[in-house]
């Protein structure tokens, strides 16, 4: 499972292959590129490529948390491990976390 630590933010395509490859997953609270906003496809297509180079496909997706009240959270996952229905369901249990340490 993908926790969140305050100094976990990462900016680099290198430490976004590295921590997919260790949790399937990654929130914009991780990566903040990820948020979305008109420009997220362009600043994040570079990311998607060399994810996909190294071997990894990758899907982005986002929801309005109204649970935890974390509002719109953004994410994405590799398809080999999460699928739209587990991927979602694995960031309600890392929110469930966030809640209990924020």
């Amino acid at each position: 499972m993908a926790y969140f630590k305050h100094e976990e933010k990462l900016s680099t395509k290198e430490e976004a292959l590295d921590y997919m490859e260790l949790h399937g997953i990654m929130t914009d609270a991780t990566f903040p590129d990820l948020n979305d906003d008109s420009f997220t496809k362009q600043r994040m297509q570079p990311i998607y490529d060399y994810l996909k180079e190294n071997g990894m496909e990758i899907i982005s997706s986002g929801f309005y948390d109204s649970t935890f009240e974390f509002g719109a959270v953004y994410y994405m996952f590799d398809v080999s491990r999460f699928d739209s229905d587990t991927s979602k369901k694995e960031v309600n249990e890392i929110l469930k976390l966030w809640s209990k340490s924020n």
